[in-house]
């Protein structure tokens, strides 16, 4: 029997405690461990994987041992892929036995197989889990670490389960580059994300080859460069990752907004903005890009293209989320081509859009009553992402209340689920709060830049005024901007609501220049 094919597809628990001097303490006790494994294949020759009935390899390099006759029932179902069979005679079998036992690993491998092939996928991350951790058996070990490995390219997976618990973990030796790639780049992820920087460069520094780790250890590195203000060095790396060829898309991108925003901060727009519209991502997925590619043509004062990106945030997939700086850059454009009365339409439908939701922030009012704010919440990342893994777990559940198993089995995984979802909820709380501190900062922030926007807008028409009858610009005033034609050699198509991510590029905002017609923005 081969492997089934694997799935394509990628906060939290106290992180351990180590400090930043002890790498060479570590080296001691690798250079120990790996003694005491050359010592053991001389005494004890290893076993390769290929003589399992999963391995893709047609000639074994050893034979393995035969498997308990009481599994051979099981082994069938699953090659035959009676897959609720399988599942419970490998639970039969595991009932009472320790993990060193014989057969106990085989079976707890075949359990974790089975679920996945029944789209449980929760049930099979912890069998996995608790075969890498637990098990003597080299072979199944790294062959449940593969499995996890993949569920990680998963676009939610249990994050807490697998990289938190037990790769950040668990000290692993004698594993191929590619999983041994993946396992430094998860623990220097977590040592970055924990503040410690020598540990991971440590790890980072582990990582070989060029495949999707290596190239994401690269960013890591440059995004931590860039949190220590060393902008050259960060630039250098993400350019570096971005020359190489046959990069996975989903690396090119994270590379590409990276180097963008690097771009921006250094005032080189063009570049930024070349870099955003190279992006490749779902619709819903590209808010931040566009919105960032507008303020990157205002700052390089094409401003009528600006305008043209904002169009986006008037299509139905973008009204739930959480952009408010579009009020403030829509209201920035327009002053600057005096359209005052629109500017302050702008201003304004940042506080109906809003206000409701400052005014119970104001009063210390619980923003779960609120549907304007439970909206802003949950399209936010984090509890986005927390949301799509209950909504799996739920999911989940109950497609095993519609399977074929004894009761005592369905009883284990159904507790199995019901432990998940109650830490998966403990969570979101905590992710809850977390976002609600968060939206509170931008929201008062943004309410700020509101407020002086609207008294600038009236100090600059004030001061307009006040030149146009007493300064030198009142006689006679500059002519009136041209407006466009009925017809011409170009076309104009009147805006009927059509929304085309691929064509914003192509959008261009037709506004007149009022500041050169006093008689037109002294009435706007």
């Amino acid at each position: 029997m081969t492997r089934n094919d694997r799935d394509a597809a990628e906060e939290l628990l106290p992180p351990r405690q180590k400090t930043e001097g002890r790498i060479p303490g570590r080296q001691k006790a690798f250079r120990r461990v790996f003694f005491i494994l050359l010592l053991l294949s001389v005494l004890w020759p290893g076993r390769d994987a290929s003589g399992w009935f999963w391995s893709k390899k047609k000639e074994p390099v050893q034979e393995q041992p035969p498997a308990p006759e009481e599994l051979t029932p099981a082994l069938r179902d699953l090659e035959e892929e009676r897959w609720e069979k399988a599942l419970e005679g490998f639970w039969q079998f595991r009932q009472g036995k320790q993990a060193h036992e014989e057969g106990a690993a085989l079976a707890e491998f075949g359990l974790a197989r089975a679920c996945l092939a029944l789209g449980l996928k929760q049930a099979a991350t912890e069998y996995f889990v608790d075969l890498v951790r637990d098990s003597m058996d080299m072979d199944l070990s790294v062959l449940a670490l593969e499995a996890l490995e993949a569920l990680t390219h998963e676009e939610v997976f249990d994050e807490e389960t697998i990289v938190e618990e037990l790769i950040y973990e668990k000290e692993f030796s004698a594993l191929d580059v590619n999983l041994s790639n993946f396992v430094h780049y998860y623990q220097a992820w977590m040592d970055y994300r924990n503040g410690y920087p020598r540990w991971a460069e440590y790890h980072l520094g582990k990582i070989e080859g060029e495949d999707s780790y290596s190239y994401r250890a690269k960013i890591l590195r440059a995004l931590w460069a860039l949190k220590e203000d060393d902008v050259a060095r960060c630039r250098s790396g993400l350019e570096e990752v971005l020359e190489a060829p046959d990069l996975d898309k989903t690396v090119r991108n994270e590379a590409k907004k990276s180097l963008a925003r690097v771009l921006y901060e250094q005032e080189d727009f063009e570049g930024a903005y070349r870099l955003y519209r190279e992006i490749e991502a779902p619709e819903t997925d590209l808010a931040d890009v566009i919105l960032e590619e507008a303020w990157a043509k205002f700052r390089e004062e094409d401003l009528r293209k600006a305008m043209g990106l904002l169009v986006a945030f008037s299509a139905p997939s973008f009204q739930q989320l959480f952009k408010p700086e579009q009020f403030i850059l829509r209201a920035l454009i327009y002053m600057q081509f005096c359209h005052y009365q629109a500017a302050q339409s702008a201003l304004d439908d940042f506080h109906s859009r809003y206000g409701e939701t400052l005014n119970r922030i104001r009063h210390r009012e619980d923003l779960s009553q609120d549907p304007g704010a439970v909206r802003i919440l949950e399209s936010t990342q984090s509890i986005a992402r927390t949301d799509a893994y209950l909504r799996n777990l739920g999911a989940e559940a109950l497609r095993l209340e519609k399977l074929q198993l004894s009761e005592p089995l369905k009883k284990e995984l159904q507790r199995m689920y019901g432990l998940e979802k109650v830490r998966a909820d403990r969570r979101r709380e905590r992710e809850w709060e977390r976002e609600v501190q968060y939206v509170k900062k931008v929201l008062f922030d943004s309410e700020e830049q509101v407020n002086l926007l609207t008294y600038e807008a009236g100090v600059n028409r004030y001061e307009k005024v006040r030149k146009m009858y007493y300064g030198q610009e009142g006689e006679g005033g500059p002519e009136s901007a041209k407006k466009v034609p009925a017809l011409s050699t170009n076309t104009y198509y009147r805006f009927r609501g059509e929304f085309w991510t691929d064509e914003l590029d192509d959008y261009t905002f037709f506004i007149e220049d009022y500041c050169q017609s006093p008689k037109e923005w002294t009435q706007n």
